[in-house]
């Protein structure tokens, strides 16, 4: 019996079917959110310093980009980020 089934028994085929629906649903807008421009963002762990790189065409395109960054600098203090621009 796998995860599915088990889930089936135990909140019935109705809650199975929303869950479905509900995972799908969620999973199309993270998956929107990649299209469209996103930026790098570079910031010291103390919040002192902030940097942004972009934008890029896309989310994959941000995320090369910032592991490309993150590898080139050695400093353990800084956090990379992919942020998309949404509209305000």
């Amino acid at each position: 019996m796998d995860d599915f089934d088990r889930l089936s028994l135990s909140i019935g085929r109705d809650g199975v079917d929303a869950y479905a629906r509900l995972m799908s649903t969620l999973v199309q807008e993270e998956l929107a959110l990649l299209v469209g421009p996103h930026i790098v963002v570079c910031s010291s762990r103390d919040s002192t310093t902030l940097a942004y790189t972009g934008p890029y065409p896309d989310g994959l395109t941000a995320l090369i980009a910032a592991e490309r960054d993150a590898g080139q600098i050695e400093d353990d203090d800084l956090e990379f980020r992919v942020s998309p621009l949404l509209p305000p």
